[in-house]
């Protein structure tokens, strides 16, 4: 049976080559050839509190370390972001659960990102870094991490038994 299949996929591809070994070629019209490729869309314009997401970078206790693609005046590209309203399991938690769990917040927020924004509303400064709250493509952040285990709203209890 396995010889058959061979067979078949040889004749097929030896189908797709002229007698002399040349391969037929298709060619576009050309008025296709000339037009520029599409743009991407452009983004929204971004209000004076809010600034846009380019990549996380990881995590420093339950706080995320973020580089920013647009921002305000005086924030700096790269920022320790605590998202508003949510609670985040912790990089230095008291059990291996909390820790595998943050490493998945990161990997599963720069999967997110791709072709998405991630904006941060209502930015306030402090000194361990920015308060801020966060949207995924315009929906409130808290309810997508919810939804997959990993995060909790804020006054939540802890991630370890």
């Amino acid at each position: 049976m396995a010889r058959k299949t061979a067979l078949l996929l040889i004749l097929a591809l030896a189908g797709c080559v002229g007698l002399q070994g040349q391969v037929d070629h298709v060619r576009a019209p050309a008025e296709a050839a000339s037009s520029p490729p599409p743009s991407e869309l452009p983004l929204p314009a971004l209000a004076s509190d809010q600034a846009r997401v380019e990549q996380v970078l990881g995590m420093e206790g339950d706080k995320l370390w973020i580089a920013l693609a647009a921002r305000p005046a005086g924030i700096e590209p790269q920022v320790l972001l605590t998202p508003r309203g949510m609670r985040l399991p912790s990089v230095s938690g008291r059990c291996p659960l909390e820790r595998n769990l943050a490493r998945a917040l990161v990997v599963f927020l720069n999967e997110r990102l791709a072709g998405q924004v991630m904006t941060l509303e209502g930015m306030a400064l402090t000194e361990q870094g920015m308060v801020a709250d966060v949207t995924l493509d315009g929906q409130p952040l808290l309810q997508r991490l919810e939804s997959e285990g990993l995060a909790r709203p804020a006054g939540s209890l802890g991630w370890c038994p």
